[in-house]
């Protein structure tokens, strides 16, 4: 059934000022398309539980025909609630799990950041340090070479 495609006659009915004439058009219409497995799936186990059932009379009408008592028919719609919510509970559970997986991941990454923006503190503070150092060791070099360069010109007075 799913992917067949049926030829439809389409009448028209045109509609003139005194008079209506109708004209049979043999253009077949475009094919339904859209999702029909779930359907298909649904009236092939409607179809199969069918096929399980005694022959008997049918309730409303006469004659030997295959029928659905009430009953199995409220059970099975009854399953398929079941089943509906039970897929929305999973739905809801997946969710949660989602949301607790990225606040554990938000969680993490923050304990991360704070652990890197202390230790970029700590560097910052080691990094200040040893440029107070480096400048003490180049201002100390610095003079030496000052003293060194005007030694001998101190002496030769």
């Amino acid at each position: 059934m799913c992917g067949e495609v049926s030829m439809v006659k389409i009448k028209k009915r045109k509609i003139h000022s005194i008079k209506s004439v109708n004209v049979e058009d043999d253009s077949p219409m475009s094919p339904v398309v859209g999702p029909f497995e779930y359907l298909t799936s649904e009236l092939r186990v409607v179809k199969e539980s069918m096929a399980k059932l005694p022959q008997g009379l049918g309730e409303s009408s006469a004659g030997p025909r295959s029928y659905v008592p009430q009953c199995k028919f409220d059970a099975y719609i009854s399953d398929k609630r079941k089943q509906k919510s039970q897929l929305g509970n999973l739905k809801n559970a997946y969710a949660s799990l989602a949301k607790s997986h990225c606040e554990l991941s938000i969680h993490t990454v923050k304990g991360r950041s704070e652990r890197i923006g202390s230790m970029r503190k700590d560097m910052s503070r080691l990094h200040g340090a040893m440029m107070v150092k480096m400048s003490i060791v180049r201002s100390t070099r610095l003079m030496e070479n000052i003293e060194a360069a005007i030694e001998p010109f101190i002496f030769s007075f």
